[in-house]
């Protein structure tokens, strides 16, 4: 698990990035790798609810599991061998996988160094009096930044960096590395978080004997902290170094797609330090290959090394980078090797064609404020009561909720002459269409699908009070033989409520959020100059599924489209739009297996009033099917996934579902009658 000695090695990167140099001089390095496959590493310990788990890794191999997604837990992982045997280390490269997700949110993760580790739990706020990067992902106070990732000196906040994406609820490769400049440079997920964060002006100093710990904790919320493939080197001594290297393996964009563009360049920088670059040295493989990259220099100490391939790099691809370089150190320059990869962003999701089920401007309604509601029977007049299964389909709890309204305040409805707004300020108004019910013949629907509207926002960036948003959404309380539900209470307060005994319920909005924080009084990544979007249970939030979308507010009508593609075992990504229908501002998968089975608009959410207009709801029109023969059989193959085949004696009709049939779907021709079939959304 340990070795300091003079070493020539060159290892390659299981998935982000390793930068290990190798020397033909007496070039003082400590190792440590773990991938927690064979139980607990030699030379280390864990402390309280930290195990060794065989499976739930990186490609579901061995893993150290901090903590699992349960309230109450905190475990440590102390590598207890100094790996310099007491000689200070200047510098480090630590990489590593790390997890985090699969709860609801706290309390994040801790990698430490330091000579006064406890024997015993780290949280995620790190421990000791030398240097500790803090993942944070829960708000604990007014003070704290959560989601962000920390930097401390001496048990003390130096340096804090907001950063929206900590809970992946996957594997991401993490590089923390401490450069001999006294530098410090942190990737996670492919992004630089700190790039050469200069430590001396925060009192660090490297001290002898120090060790290596990880820590994390949960509280009242919890998440999984899973670590794996972990890998160490330390130097003792300075010499010129890797300074920063892009594009790394997985790279997750602001929009939650992963991959990087395919018209990326290779970029890395080296730094002299103590010895200098030797630029004739320097050797660049791209996939296994030579290639000629720029090289420059700033005179200031700094290398440039770049590579821009003539043809962009295929879709879903992935590729490995290769460079060697020498010092001037002497009387034998050393040689560094770095080693890393990246992947490529998949073929960018083009929605196909859809038929429009449901549409609705608002029309057909009593205007004049009256509630949008077929549940309301008070004493507005006119209104739209319908009876419960017919007519009007919009309905909601405690009506009126939403008001069908003409040209109101200077706002003309988007399209004809009538459009819907919130009834008050802050009077929380939801309307609900039954997908199930009204399209679906009592089932659910998980994906291929696509639900258009248009929003007016009335006031633009920086107003707090605007929070309307639509969603497609699931209630395990909507019916499925009729529009809403009916209690039978002596009063019948909560007869068209859907939020009444809900215990399972997916909210996919898009918007503006309600949600500015998850826990009042501490510090928010809410940005009230751009929309939001959300997936409840989702991973990439700030707040109870919010996540900011790149769209920035502005005063007017737009387009929002949520997009729900192919799903498989019943979840689908999640495509949403504003106004650029080609390019989804925000992607991430639905996460619950639910699926879908209402629309709702939510208004009067704030203290501003939105308007909607214009709202439909589509179906994926489903592929062809080929049909070719083996022996006896009729085989039926269909692209893409979350259809339905069904089946009829006769082309005309009645079809009926043929249970669990998938792509690839064998028929006896010989011993069956005559069958035609299709496909279904």
């Amino acid at each position: 698990m340990r070795k300091t000695a003079p070493f020539k090695q060159t290892l390659v990167a299981f998935a982000a990035a390793i930068l290990l140099p190798s020397s033909h001089c007496a070039l003082r390095a400590g190792t440590f790798f773990a991938d927690f496959n064979s139980g607990l590493p030699e030379g280390t310990a864990v402390f309280g609810n930290a195990t060794i788990s065989a499976s739930g890794g990186y490609t579901n191999s061995g893993c150290l599991k901090l903590t699992t997604a349960v309230n109450g837990q905190n475990g440590g992982f102390i590598i207890t061998n100094d790996l310099d045997n007491g000689t200070a280390i200047v510098s480090f490269l630590a990489r590593f996988q790390l997890l985090i997700g699969g709860g609801n949110g706290a309390d994040g993760f801790s990698f430490n160094f330091a000579p006064d580790l406890p024997l015993g739990t780290i949280s995620q706020e790190g421990a000791g009096s030398g240097l500790s990067v803090e993942f944070d992902t829960y708000p604990n106070g007014s003070a704290d930044t959560a989601q962000a990732i920390d930097i401390k000196v001496g048990g003390t906040e130096q340096a804090t960096t907001f950063y929206e994406s900590l809970r992946t609820g996957t594997f991401v490769d993490v590089v923390i590395q401490l450069n001999p400049d006294n530098t410090l440079s942190v990737v996670y997920d492919g992004t630089y978080i700190y790039s050469n964060l200069n430590l001396t002006a925060y009192g660090y100093v490297a001290a002898a004997g120090s060790l290596f710990g990880l820590g994390a904790s949960t509280g009242g919320v919890n998440d999984n902290h899973w670590v794996d493939n972990l890998s160490i080197v330390t130097h003792t001594n300075g010499a010129a170094f890797v300074n920063s290297f892009q594009p790394q393996f997985r790279k997750l964009a602001p929009n939650g797609i992963v991959g990087v563009s395919p018209n990326s360049s290779i970029n890395i920088v080296l730094t002299d330090h103590a010895t200098q670059v030797n630029t004739n040295s320097i050797a660049l493989q791209l996939d296994g290959n030579s290639v000629s990259p720029s090289i420059t220099t700033n005179g200031a100490g700094d290398t440039f090394v770049s590579y821009l391939p003539s043809i962009p790099f295929p879709y879903s691809s992935i590729h490995s980078v290769s460079l060697v370089f020498a010092d001037n150190a002497t009387p034998t320059p050393q040689t560094t090797t770095l080693q890393y990869g990246f992947v490529v962003v998949d073929t960018p999701f083009v929605p196909g064609a859809y038929v429009t089920v449901f549409s609705d401007g608002f029309e057909t309604y009593n205007s004049a404020a009256a509630p949008l509601d077929k549940n309301y029977s008070g004493p507005i007049s006119p209104n739209n009561f319908a009876p419960n299964g017919s007519g009007n389909p919009w309905f909601g709890p405690a009506p009126p909720n939403a008001r069908v309204v003409g040209t109101t305040g200077g706002v003309v409805p988007h399209g004809g002459t009538n459009m819907i707004t919130g009834s008050a300020q802050f009077d929380g108004d939801e309307n609900w269409y039954n997908i199930s019910y009204r399209l679906r013949g009592g089932q659910v629907i998980y994906g291929n699908c696509m639900l258009d509207w248009w929003f007016y926002d009335p006031s633009g960036p920086g107003d707090t009070g605007f929070q309307d948003y639509v969603a497609l959404g699931f209630y395990d309380t909507a019916p499925t033989n009729t529009d809403y539900p009916v209690y039978n209470a002596p009063t019948n307060s909560h007869t068209g409520s859907l939020n009444y005994l809900v215990t399972e319920v997916q909210r996919i909005s898009l918007g503006a959020s309600p949600n500015m924080s998850d826990n009042p009084g501490a510090g928010s990544a809410f940005d009230s100059g751009r929309y939001q979007a959300r997936v409840v249970g989702g991973e990439l939030d700030y707040a109870y599924g919010w996540r900011n979308t790149t769209v920035s507010r502005s005063i007017g009508w737009h387009h929002g489209r949520i997009v729900a593609g192919q799903p498989t075992n019943n979840t689908a990504n999640i495509y949403f739009y504003i106004d650029d229908m080609a390019n989804p501002t925000f992607v991430e998968n639905s996460t619950t297996t639910y699926g879908f089975n209402v629309i709702e608009i939510n208004t009067g959410t704030g203290s501003t009033l939105g308007s909607f207009d214009d709202v439909s709801f589509a179906l994926a029109v489903p592929p062809s099917i080929s049909v070719t023969t083996s022996g006896n059989n009729a085989v039926l193959t269909w692209a893409g996934s979350g259809w339905t085949l069904q089946s009829a004696p006769s082309a005309s009709g009645p079809y009926t579902d043929v249970s669990g049939a998938t792509s690839g779907y064998s028929y006896d021709t010989t011993s069956a009658t005559m069958q035609f079939f299709r496909l279904r959304n």
